[in-house]
């Protein structure tokens, strides 16, 4: 059985997978967080995205 890897194919959509939970769990995203995602590497979006999962705050993501 093959397994399809679930994992984003590129930067601008990890982004965009990141910013919609972001979103909806914390509110609209100040202009510091727009602008770390914006100049983030797929390695940091992929730890982003795992701190998001346990995180209180915006501040404890980043």
């Amino acid at each position: 059985m093959l397994m399809h890897d679930s994992r984003p194919q590129n930067s601008e959509e990890a982004k965009h997978l990141l910013r919609r939970p972001r979103t909806r769990r914390f509110g609209p995203l100040p202009e510091w967080v727009e602008a770390k995602l914006n100049q983030a590497s797929t390695a940091m979006l992929e730890s982003w995205a795992e701190r998001l999962l346990f995180a209180e705050n915006l501040e404890s993501v980043f």
